[in-house]
């Protein structure tokens, strides 16, 4: 598969990413309750939980700037676009549990 049609792949995917993500900000915010395909409320449930946020900012809002990072990666030519690209997906979801982790620990 050639790097053109990986970076479709991806952009595809990734405003995928936007658009969920986008949705769950706005449901977030607006206190909604979230359309679950799946059914059973597991969706709302886990929009209500205490793992919906991380320091005060809702996980929506961080996989949000993660996917627009993914998406302005793919305009970067090269392995320099693709190392942009694995940055924001590594490092956030590292960050993000070590982060949720140590908070959880403080705050007891």
């Amino acid at each position: 598969m050639s790097e053109r049609h990986l970076r479709l792949i991806a952009a595809a995917l990734g405003l995928a990413g936007v658009g969920i993500a986008s949705y769950l900000t706005w449901v977030h915010y607006e206190g909604l309750s979230p359309v679950c395909v799946g059914g059973g409320g597991g969706c709302e449930r886990v929009q209500n939980s205490e793992y919906a946020d991380l320091i005060g900012i809702p996980v929506a809002v961080i996989g949000l700037a993660g996917y627009v990072a993914i998406l302005g990666s793919l305009l970067v030519p090269g392995e320099t676009g693709r190392f942009a690209g694995a940055w924001p997906t590594s490092t956030c979801s590292f960050r993000c549990r070590s982060s949720r982790t140590r908070w959880s620990r403080w705050h007891r």
